[in-house]
């Protein structure tokens, strides 16, 4: 038998393998057709060519007819219930690649099995070479960079926010119970708006000394937009640092701030008492044991203090953290300690009074799993105090209360004490509740106005459903109440609606 007439017949028989018995049989007698086809007839093509040709041909067909071997074992171990499932298959192993449309092909019409780097084959045909291949990327939803050892992921979120503001003349941003104004008559505010918005770009990639990561996130809160015509607001930067192995550089929450503690609200700042605040910083982390990590860092001061207008800030050196965590099956705890270097130098009658004081913080928060209330509900709590820790709670730092300076241009520190919860319930897979609170509580210092806070609180209440599982919609209700160190008082209260599209 010619190897031509084995083609033939290696062909129909992959044809018979493989396709619906009608047009099996159509196939299989265009393959007795093949000796006298135009390829055959060509004369110009001498006896060793015809040959090659065929051989190729004969190769490929055997490739094929191993691929339809394969194909045919994977139908069987589906229909036996082996195979992956749909929900497996959502999330492709970190070292999968995608099946491309386009099969490389020679010069002579061939076709090529890709080669690797490392000079070996895929084993199947269909696919290019690892530097060209789209592939899932080293972590979740990420993809690789061709020719490269990174990944990427770009993400964000679209939002928007329906605020409905009652009581003294809270502002139509993020609530602060800081901001709730005194004696001012009872008003309702509405506002719209999508300024919440995030986008966020994360490459990773592992090299010879640990983990390298680069992380870039802004939202829409940045120069105010006109809401008559285009409603425009600008980019403003959230977050930008890098990491290499346990090292840590750049913009990013203060370790101060436990993001894992913070409860789920629709309102940002929510509850009163938390840390929020990002800064500039540098951080190293590493591990204790297989449960407990410890942090140190070196953060940005940016100190602001009340007093005299003459005052000015001397951040000479930067605020020092310290940090340990322990997690365990049950849930985590964290117990966070701060030391700043507080200065400031005043003009009295032409001459300059400088002064300084230390100040510092500790901060404890946590999260408990409650399996016995439902397989998902949780409860997050910090409790924190020290002196002159302003900086760190966002309702302080419109006050200035990194510390006071007296008329003589002494600088005192201001003692904070503060609390959080909040407890979240799942009423199914797709609709949860979160109900938190919070307080500050400022210390009396011989250097604080009658007007600065003594105690501020908030509450909320929220309800969440997912219908799919990009998508957040929610209502809540946010209480807040407002005491001056003379005892005067005023509350606010919102109703807020919340519509967000992750990608």
């Amino acid at each position: 038998m010619t190897a031509l007439s084995i083609c033939s017949s290696n062909l129909a028989k992959c044809t018979r393998r493989v396709l619906p018995p009608a047009f099996a049989g159509s196939m299989a007698l265009f393959c007795t057709c093949l000796p006298t086809s135009p390829v055959a007839a060509q004369p110009t093509q001498t006896l060793p060519d015809l040959i090659a040709i065929i051989e190729r041909q004969e190769e490929l067909i055997r490739r094929q007819g191993e691929r339809i071997d394969e194909l045919e074992r994977r139908l069987d171990d589906r229909a036996r219930g082996s195979e992956p499932s749909i929900a497996m298959l959502a999330e492709p192993a970190i070292d999968s690649v995608v099946p491309q449309a386009s099969i490389p092909v020679s010069s002579d019409g061939v076709y090529d099995e890709p080669i690797n780097r490392q000079g070996r084959t895929d084993g199947e045909i269909g696919r290019f070479p690892d530097d060209t291949v789209v592939r899932p990327g080293s972590f979740d939803n990420s993809i690789k960079i061709p020719g490269s050892l990174l990944a990427f992921r770009i993400g964000g979120f679209a939002q928007v926010d329906l605020n409905r503001s009652f009581g003294n003349g809270i502002a139509d941003g993020a609530f602060l119970p800081s901001l709730i104004r005194l004696a001012a008559p009872n008003a309702s505010r509405t506002a719209i708006f999508a300024d919440s918005s995030r986008l966020n770009l994360d490459v990773r990639g592992d090299t010879e000394r640990g983990l390298f990561r680069a992380f870039i996130e802004a939202d829409f809160n940045g120069a105010e937009g006109n809401p008559l015509t285009s409603n425009g607001d600008g980019l403003r930067l959230r977050h930008a640092y890098g990491q290499l192995g346990n090292l840590y550089a750049g913009q990013y929450w203060s370790l101060f701030s436990d993001v894992e503690s913070f409860a789920e609200t629709l309102n940002p700042t929510s509850p009163t008492g938390k840390s929020v605040v990002r800064q500039v910083g540098i951080r190293y982390v590493g591990d204790l044991s297989a449960d407990l990590s410890y942090a140190i860092a070196a953060e940005n001061p940016a100190s602001r203090f009340s007093g005299p207008q003459s005052t000015e800030s001397l951040d000479n050196w930067p605020d020092l953290l310290a940090g340990m965590t322990l997690e365990r099956d049950w849930g985590r705890i964290r117990l966070v300690g701060l030391v700043r270097a507080l200065r400031a130098r005043t003009e009295i009658d032409g001459k300059t009074r400088p002064d300084s004081e230390i100040g510092w913080g500790l901060n404890m928060t946590g999260r408990i799993d409650l399996p016995f209330l439902g397989d998902r509900d949780n409860l997050v709590f910090g409790v924190g105090g020290g002196e002159s820790i302003g900086r760190y709670h966002l309702e302080l730092a419109f006050d200035g209360l990194d510390g006071t300076v007296s008329a003589d241009g002494t600088l005192q520190t201001v003692p904070t004490w503060t609390a959080h919860a909040g407890y979240q319930h799942w009423w199914s897979n797709t609709l949860r509740s979160t109900a938190t609170y919070g307080l500050i509580v400022v210390g009396r210092t011989q250097s604080l106005d009658d007007d600065d806070p003594r105690m501020l609180q908030s509450g909320t209440v929220n309800l969440v459903w997912s219908p799919v599982a990009m998508v957040d919609l929610g209502a809540e209700i946010v209480i807040g109440a407002r005491e001056t160190q003379s005892g005067e008082q005023a509350d606010a209260s919102r109703l807020q609606f919340l519509g967000r599209f992750r990608f």
